[in-house]
């Protein structure tokens, strides 16, 4: 919404508005499960880690991202927020998961490649270690 307000009302315009907030809501979605399966092995000893609680976080992650690549925002011309949301949220997936989701997702690895080449300026607010 911030992203919007700085952008004059566009990240959510036009006849897609609402399809365009469902797109933003299941990259939240994915982005929230990652966090979570991270929290799972970061915060708790190695020996109280539940390994079904874990399954079903990283379950909803590749289930999400098998919806996200079904209808894939734009990468390059006519950002919206629901491009941003699944930058941010393929952005984390390759910080802390690096190699285990991009071989079953290879059209979202190209669309990431895509909106990175197209969208340098944005380079900055990748995540990091």
């Amino acid at each position: 919404a911030y992203l919007d307000a700085q952008n004059n009302g566009d990240l959510y315009a036009g006849d897609d508005a609402f399809d365009i907030r469902c797109y933003e809501a299941l990259c939240i979605g994915i982005s929230d499960c990652a966090v979570a399966y991270q929290y799972e092995m970061r915060l708790r000893p190695e020996e109280k880690w539940h390994q079904p609680w874990l399954d079903k976080q990283w379950g909803k992650v590749t289930s999400g991202l098998g919806e996200a690549a079904k209808n894939l925002p734009p990468a390059k011309d006519g950002l919206n927020a629901g491009s941003l949301a699944l930058a941010a949220a393929l952005g984390y997936l390759a910080l802390r998961f690096e190699g285990k989701w991009e071989a079953d997702h290879p059209a979202l690895t190209e669309w990431r490649n895509d909106f990175a080449a197209a969208h340098p300026d944005l380079a900055e607010l990748n995540p990091s270690a």
